[in-house]
């Protein structure tokens, strides 16, 4: 048996060697409290050495995670291996997660559990960002496919909804169901953009936007994915046009919302409301939030009435991965994502509220003070006469899409040549070239795209004018190393392209003429 300082020396030597460790250590007794650590467990636990000291192995997990854990100490003390885990930790501001390993060992006849562990927190963030984004990517992809799948048959139903109104009367009372037709097609095609944007991590395509129209919109879908116990009320004052993306406008809103909605649903009578209201900074002391310059801004607050978050936190909340509620998961990127976009648009966040009063986020952006803005509504053309002749060369692999402009290139004058084949298409264009004045092509064909067919066209007749149609929502950012003279999304009125037929025309004869 060894001398006391024989041990006193040891002691020294392990407290040397725990100290070095660059991560945690740790060292349980038969009862699972907590006997022995290093400093490093106090730094990033948050904990004193009062709260550590007896501190149970089972304290540390989230709910969920205890029987898994109890499960597998025990097998592992019966069994001698050691234990290597990677599980959410509850540490003092909010949850991390750790890499776990350990192993049971006697010591001086007490059975003790021995290990090592270390923060992986940012690592695990990086690595579902990687997910994410290999999600996004597939999701990309076939959320591309489906809204051009989709927007043709919105384009087939709003075509012939569009000549069935060129043959009602004024007085018809079925324009009443006409209009509820484009209504709906309305509906569809905004439905198809809202899932391009949370599948298209794009760049910026600004616009002159309606802040609370965006907010409207989201919360129409919002409501329906809320939990049933939580109200989601509005009160939308804001009439000021922002310069915004309306794909990430929308998604700091579904952001923010969601947020607030899951630190509202565990209380009784929760609700989330949402306002939106115009306000002019005079100086620096009268800003909502700190640092806004003076001007004019368009703010959306989302507040709700349930667990809130605590004050000495709120400055954490827009970090990635930061739990504002201890326990209840909601971890994540959507905040850290909702203040990039914010900045990104010139831009300031903030929030405020405590753990019994709920929280409240709040956005403001700078107002504009031009005209106008949004989204070009294609459904909104009137339904006029555009008379026109010439030979117009239309195709498109939905067959019911070339059916109704056949009908509707004929009521307004022209020569139809319409096509479902690309192939079939270029070789009638070689044989009529001196009849077809322009070319109205679908983007996305089977065998050959719109793109390539223009190509080849134009190795015939140069100067012949293309207009291209499609569904893809980015249609007016895509880069086609082809020069084209109109581009239409999907779905359109045959009033908008027989607009754009005329003008393209119409310029066209202009330069002739010039010439």
């Amino acid at each position: 048996m060894g001398s006391k300082s024989e041990h006193e020396s040891e002691w020294t030597v392990a407290d040397a060697i725990i100290k070095s460790l660059p991560g945690v250590f740790y060292l349980y007794d038969d009862t699972m409290a907590l006997v022995r650590w290093n400093e490093e467990l106090e730094r990033i636990s948050g904990f004193s050495k009062e709260e550590l000291t007896g501190k149970s192995a089972y304290a540390w997990l989230l709910e969920e995670d205890r029987p898994k854990m109890e499960e597998l100490l025990a097998d592992a003390a019966r069994t001698g291996e050691a234990v290597e885990i990677k599980l959410p930790v509850v540490v003092k501001n909010g949850v991390r997660y750790f890499h776990m390993t350990g192993i049971f060992t006697v010591i001086e006849g007490r059975r003790y559990l021995i290990g090592v562990g270390n923060d992986i927190t940012e690592a695990k963030a990086l690595e579902e960002q990687l997910a994410h984004v290999r999600r996004m990517e597939v999701l990309g992809g076939f959320a591309t496919g489906v809204a051009h799948d989709f927007n043709n048959i919105l384009s087939s139903v709003m075509g012939f909804n569009s000549l069935l109104r060129l043959r009602m009367k004024d007085d018809d009372v079925a324009k009443e169901y006409s209009d509820s037709i484009s209504r709906a097609v309305k509906k569809g095609k905004n439905l198809v953009e809202q899932i391009l944007s949370f599948s298209n991590d794009k760049g910026f395509n600004k616009k002159n936007v309606v802040l609370s129209d965006v907010v409207r919109n989201v919360l129409s879908m919002q409501r329906g994915n809320a939990s049933c116990v939580v109200r989601i009320s509005d009160k939308l004052e804001s009439k000021s046009i922002v310069l915004a993306d309306p794909d990430y406008l929308r998604r700091v809103v579904v952001n923010l919302v969601s947020s607030a909605v899951k630190m509202a649903e565990s209380r009784e009578g929760a609700r989330v409301e949402v306002v939106s209201r115009d306000i002019e900074v005079e100086d620096e002391a009268l800003a909502l939030i700190s640092g806004m310059p003076k001007g004019n801004y368009a703010v959306l607050e989302v507040k709700n009435n349930g667990e809130g978050v605590d004050k000495k936190n709120l400055d954490r909340i827009f970090d990635p991965y930061f739990s504002a509620v201890v326990g209840r998961g909601g971890a994540g990127l959507g905040l850290a994502v909702t203040r990039d976009i914010v900045e990104r648009h010139n831009g300031f966040i903030a929030c405020r509220g405590d753990l019994m009063d709920g929280i409240v986020f709040s956005v403001c952006f700078p107002a504009i003070d031009e005209d106008g803005g949004g989204v070009v509504d294609c459904l909104a053309d009137s339904e006029r006469s555009l008379k026109g002749e010439g030979g117009v060369m239309f195709v498109d692999d939905e067959d019911s899409i070339v059916k109704f402009m056949r009908a509707a290139l004929q009521q307004h004058g022209y020569d139809p040549l319409v096509f479902t084949d690309p192939f079939a298409a270029l070789e009638a264009f070689e044989k009529r070239l001196d009849d077809v004045r322009i070319l109205v092509l679908d983007v996305r064909m089977p065998g050959m795209s719109g793109v390539e067919l223009a190509r080849r066209a134009r190795e015939m007749k140069s100067d012949i004018p293309v207009v291209l149609c499609s569904g893809n929502a980015d249609l007016k950012n895509m880069d086609l190393d082809l020069e084209v003279a109109a581009k239409i999304g999907k779905p359109f009125s045959i009033s908008q392209v027989m607009r754009i037929v005329a003008e393209v025309l119409e310029s066209r004869d202009g330069s002739d003429a010039g010439g």
